[in-house]
């Protein structure tokens, strides 16, 4: 298999060891101030921050396309070096609901064919399956407080089954309280269309056959709104023990629901190519996130570390591989450069690339992905972001430079072995695998080779580390260590080198 015998191939390279000097081309001087020239001109106040859907992201985008263009590379997007895609911020409608002057307004997190009342009586069951109640369950909202969104689904089966349609799920903190604040941390957040639910309360509640529909209420907005308390809310639990019938809740309460509107935003990745002499149906792609979080507070957040840094190593990474192909000595299989938007955003560039690469998945070796390799200061890696909790790098001791690697799969090992080869030849660099354990989590889910990853792609995932002044308005381009930087980038370059020619 081709696969296997490239990767043996790698192995036997690294076994017979690489020259001493891995240079990208010219002077370090001259990689050094190029890079420096990409940053500031991406981390600058013209650009805002680059946040997705912005000018300043578009001018960006136009940035990396032209330093492709004048680098010599193929468009590898679907309209020349773009990939354009659209992206959905929906916020769910609330219900509002009045009683004697209280209001409430709850998430209505909709259901299947069901209107929800302008008018409604509320019942009581708690957390509990019962079959005895008075009154009409049809025009009737039934009250359920359950522990975790799988009950959620049982519950309103049961009772959409006996006639139920409208549903109040309770939110306590002894119950599901972390749903509701994952639920909420999600709302209003951008999507790609046709995107699955996410979140487990939803998936859960799509498996009831049933019509129904339901709002999410905190048990605050619940007792204000009825004129309860936590002491009545035990009284009720206790007789629904005792009695095994749903309570009937006095009183009419008026609703209506909240529709807001949807907005769009259009944003692209950036994709081009070199494609390879002997295999070009095979395809190494190196990525970085261009995007960044634009403005907060009025306050631009330029963004230079994250991820500008990788952004720049990208652009002169695509420089080099195009300038050996106008040479004569193009790799054997294609290497693909991707610049991914709205990574800030849920890393939904990636995840629409991944899904849309224009080629089988099955052929793509390895993804090489840059982010935030900017920064090798005496902060370390993040510091007081989880309490006091602490988490320094070991190659920053006593002045040491360096970069780590995360990977996944047997593949990308082996291409980590070949990053360790290539950086012998950098005096007091090194390349280290160990984050600390917030590190390596932080990395492991919030980057976009993690998309590469679910589909089965290897990885290799190069970073400096978080920092203070991550996400923050100090994230500027002169705080970088371009150095640093300009070695990471020959590492990853000679590392490039020797994975697409064998």
């Amino acid at each position: 298999m081709r696969i296997k015998t490239f990767w043996v191939a790698i192995a036997a390279v690294v076994m017979a060891g690489l020259p001493e000097c891995c240079a990208l081309y010219g002077q370090d001087t001259m990689l050094i101030a190029r890079l420096k020239e990409h940053v500031s001109f991406l981390a600058s106040m013209k650009l805002e921050g680059r946040g997705s859907g912005t000018e300043g992201q578009k001018e960006a985008a136009r940035y990396i396309e032209r330093q492709f263009m004048e680098a010599g590379l193929s468009p590898a997007g679907d309209s020349g070096y773009f990939q354009p895609f659209t992206l959905y911020k929906i916020y769910p409608p609330k219900v509002r609901m009045e009683r004697s002057g209280k209001v409430t307004e709850s998430w209505f997190i909709g259901g299947n064919n069901s209107p929800w009342p302008d008018q409604l009586e509320m019942k009581y069951a708690g957390d509990r399956q019962l079959t005895q109640w008075t009154g009409d369950a049809y025009v009737s909202a039934l009250v359920l407080v359950p522990k975790n969104p799988e009950q959620a689904r049982d519950l309103i089966t049961h009772y959409a089954s006996r006639g139920f349609r409208h549903f109040i799920l309770l939110i306590s903190k002894s119950g599901m309280y972390r749903s509701q604040v994952q639920y909420s941390n999600r709302l209003g957040s951008w999507k790609l269309a046709n995107q699955p639910p996410k979140h487990r309360l939803e998936t859960m509640l799509r498996e009831v056959t049933f019509p129904w529909n339901a709002v999410l209420m905190y048990e605050s907005d619940f007792m204000r709104i009825t004129g309860t308390s936590a002491a009545v809310r035990e009284a009720w639990d206790q007789t629904l023990k005792q009695h095994k019938s749903i309570i009937s809740i006095p009183d009419v309460f008026q609703s209506r629901v909240l529709y807001p509107e949807t907005k769009l935003l259009l944003t692209e990745n950036v994709a081009a190519k070199v494609e390879g002499k002997a295999r070009p149906e095979e395809y190494i792609i190196v990525t970085a996130h261009y995007d960044h979080v634009g403005k907060e507070d009025q306050k631009i957040h330029p963004g230079a570390d994250d991820n500008a840094s990788g952004t720049a190593a990208l652009i002169e990474l695509a420089s080099a591989i195009a300038s050996d192909a106008r040479k004569g000595n193009p790799p054997e299989c294609t290497i693909l450069f991707v610049a991914f938007s709205a990574e800030e955003l849920g890393l939904l560039g990636s995840e629409y690339f991944v899904n849309r690469p224009g080629f089988p998945r099955s052929s793509t070796l390895l993804n090489i992905n840059l982010d935030m390799i900017g920064r090798s200061d005496k902060y370390g890696m993040i510091r007081a972001m989880a309490g006091n909790m602490t988490d320094q790098p070991k190659y920053r001791e006593a002045g040491k430079s360096g970069v780590y690697v995360l990977h996944k799969g047997k593949e990308a090992r082996k291409g980590l072995k070949e990053s360790k080869i290539a950086a012998k030849g950098a005096k007091g660099f090194r390349i280290d695998r160990t984050p600390g354990l917030l590190t390596r989590i932080t990395y492991k889910f919030s980057s976009d080779h993690k998309h590469f990853a679910d589909a089965g792609i290897p990885i290799l995932v190069y970073f400096t580390g978080l920092h203070p002044d991550y996400h923050t308005p100090r994230d500027t381009w002169d705080k970088l260590d371009y150095g640093n930087m300009a070695t990471i980038t020959r590492v990853i370059l000679q590392t490039l080198k020797t994975c697409s020619n064998l």
